[in-house]
């Protein structure tokens, strides 16, 4: 394979792992019309859309620092989503869910702007800048994809799969399969191991 068919084949690879991103971005929409059909959050967590907006937001950090295109555009579009799907959770939240929702949302997000003003403005070599930001993605990305067992207890106490997104589970394996390959095929190590 030449280096313009080689070329072409990576491009090719980040836009499916771009396709299968979206598509676990978009399975929020499910359970936003779940929330909008019992008109309540009851049994609903908001925890996912947060860990994927921190990913997102932190992935961001990282691609700005590679120069990667494909991670910046596929991140900028998780972030409107969940950011999205966190406004609507919001919305119907009552009570103490709301109050919950505040503090939680709040420090997950003073987290997040000290971690990237850290890795901005405190952190002066470029290599060692995007090795920080690479572990922040480390640690986002396991939270991301380790939210929906938030879940989990529900659906073990109730017996039943109610809870749990068929399609959030097969895109999440295949966004996870396609960025693992683009990483290999960049060899970035953070790519690879991390998304």
């Amino acid at each position: 394979m030449d280096l313009a068919q080689s070329l072409t084949f990576v491009n090719f690879v980040g836009t499916l792992a771009i396709v299968f991103t979206v598509a676990v971005f978009l399975s929020g929409i499910e359970v936003c019309q779940e929330i909008r059909q019992k008109y309540g959050v009851d049994n609903i967590s908001f925890f996912p859309f947060l860990a994927i907006f921190l990913n997102c937001s932190l992935w961001l950090l990282y691609g700005r620092l590679v120069g990667d295109n494909f991670i910046i555009g596929v991140n900028i579009i998780g972030a409107v989503l969940s950011g999205s799907y966190l406004i609507f959770y919001f919305q119907y939240a009552l009570g103490t869910q709301k109050t919950w929702f505040i503090l939680v949302v709040g420090f997950g997000l003073i987290m997040l702007i000290a971690k990237i003003w850290f890795a901005l403005y405190y952190i002066q070599d470029a290599d060692h800048r995007k090795q920080v930001s690479s572990l922040y993605c480390f640690a986002s990305t396991v939270m991301m994809f380790g939210s929906p067992l938030v879940s989990a207890y529900r659906v073990i106490q109730n017996k039943t799969t109610e809870g749990m997104s068929f399609t959030l589970t097969v895109t999440s394996l295949g966004c996870s399969s396609l960025w693992t390959v683009y990483g290999m095929m960049l060899g970035d190590s953070t790519v690879e191991v991390f998304i």
